[in-house]
Protein backbone atom coordinates (compact mmCIF):
# COMPACT_ATOMS: atom_id res chain seq x y z
CA UNK A 1 0.00 0.00 0.00
CA UNK A 2 3.26 2.00 0.42
CA UNK A 3 4.47 1.09 -2.64
CA UNK A 4 1.34 2.33 -4.62
CA UNK A 5 0.61 5.67 -2.90
CA UNK A 6 4.57 6.65 -3.21
CA UNK A 7 3.82 5.81 -7.10
CA UNK A 8 0.97 8.22 -7.31
CA UNK A 9 2.80 10.85 -5.20
CA UNK A 10 5.75 10.23 -7.65
CA UNK A 11 3.51 10.17 -10.88
CA UNK A 12 1.27 13.06 -9.39
CA UNK A 13 4.55 15.48 -9.21
CA UNK A 14 5.30 14.43 -12.87
CA UNK A 15 1.73 15.28 -13.86
CA UNK A 16 2.30 18.84 -12.04
CA UNK A 17 5.58 19.80 -13.60
CA UNK A 18 4.48 19.01 -17.09
CA UNK A 19 1.08 21.36 -16.59
CA UNK A 20 3.48 24.10 -15.20
CA UNK A 21 5.64 23.73 -18.02
CA UNK A 22 2.63 23.74 -20.76
CA UNK A 23 1.01 26.54 -19.20
CA UNK A 24 4.21 28.70 -19.23
CA UNK A 25 4.49 28.00 -22.50
CA UNK A 26 1.34 28.97 -23.21
CA UNK A 27 1.59 32.15 -21.47
CA UNK A 28 4.84 33.06 -23.19
CA UNK A 29 3.64 32.18 -26.52
CA UNK A 30 0.52 34.30 -25.81
CA UNK A 31 3.01 37.16 -24.90
CA UNK A 32 4.57 36.65 -28.66
CA UNK A 33 7.77 34.76 -26.87
CA UNK A 34 8.78 31.58 -29.78
CA UNK A 35 9.20 28.84 -27.38
CA UNK A 36 10.50 25.37 -28.57
CA UNK A 37 11.03 21.91 -26.59
CA UNK A 38 14.03 19.95 -27.32
CA UNK A 39 12.43 17.78 -29.53
CA UNK A 40 10.86 20.68 -31.50
CA UNK A 41 14.01 21.79 -31.60
CA UNK A 42 16.08 19.16 -33.94
CA UNK A 43 12.82 19.84 -35.94
CA UNK A 44 13.71 23.13 -36.54
CA UNK A 45 17.26 22.26 -38.41
CA UNK A 46 19.67 23.14 -35.22
CA UNK A 47 22.25 20.96 -33.82
CA UNK A 48 21.02 17.80 -31.65
CA UNK A 49 21.66 18.05 -27.91
CA UNK A 50 23.91 15.78 -25.92
CA UNK A 51 20.81 14.14 -24.33
CA UNK A 52 19.13 13.61 -27.35
CA UNK A 53 22.06 11.68 -28.88
CA UNK A 54 22.17 9.64 -25.89
CA UNK A 55 18.31 8.32 -25.59
CA UNK A 56 18.02 8.11 -29.32
CA UNK A 57 18.78 4.27 -29.20
CA UNK A 58 16.51 3.75 -26.21
CA UNK A 59 13.68 5.55 -28.01
CA UNK A 60 14.26 3.29 -31.46
CA UNK A 61 14.36 0.38 -28.93
CA UNK A 62 10.61 1.33 -28.15
CA UNK A 63 9.30 2.68 -31.38
CA UNK A 64 11.34 1.59 -33.74
CA UNK A 65 9.79 4.41 -36.12
CA UNK A 66 10.79 7.39 -34.02
CA UNK A 67 12.78 9.78 -35.26
CA UNK A 68 14.65 12.36 -33.33
CA UNK A 69 15.25 14.73 -36.18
Amino acid sequence: MICVTLLCVFLGRIATTAKRQRDAKQELERLGVSVMYEHEWHYSGKQRSLTSRLLEPVARHVDPNFDFR
